[in-house]
């Protein structure tokens, strides 16, 4: 018996209509089956992350879906110092945050990524 991929089988998945999250964004967004699909494939090429103090990160990518059915390509960041005015707060404890990766590399926050989002270790 052939063994399938992990991207074979969310892909098949998603167009035998098992997959709950593309089920749940499609009826609440209208994203389109082909749209996710490129999407997962686009996920299904993320290595992961090592930073240099240690924490590791299992997965970078992340695809966010906004309630117009638009699907947003993430980045998962590691901030170590937030600046408050001139001064660093060095009592804030490094964190990941999710930036989106398309569009003007200036003025791109992290409020410009849909809170709700996939990776690829998530079950779809």
């Amino acid at each position: 018996m052939a063994r399938h991929t992990a991207l074979e089988t969310r892909i098949w998945l998603v167009e035998t209509g098992q997959s709950r999250i593309f089920e749940n964004w499609h009826k609440h967004t209208g994203v389109s089956k082909a749209d996710f699909i490129a999407a997962l494939e686009w996920l299904d090429g993320d290595s992961g992350r090592v930073y240099d103090n240690g924490v590791h990160l299992v997965t970078t990518r992340y695809i966010g879906c906004r309630q117009d059915g638009t699907l947003v390509r993430g980045e998962r960041v590691l901030t170590e110092l937030i600046a408050i005015g001139n001064a660093v707060d060095p009592s804030i404890h490094p964190h990941t945050t999710i930036y989106p990766i398309e569009g003007d590399a200036y003025h791109r926050t992290r409020f410009d990524f849909p809170h709700v989002c996939i990776n690829k270790l998530d079950h779809i």
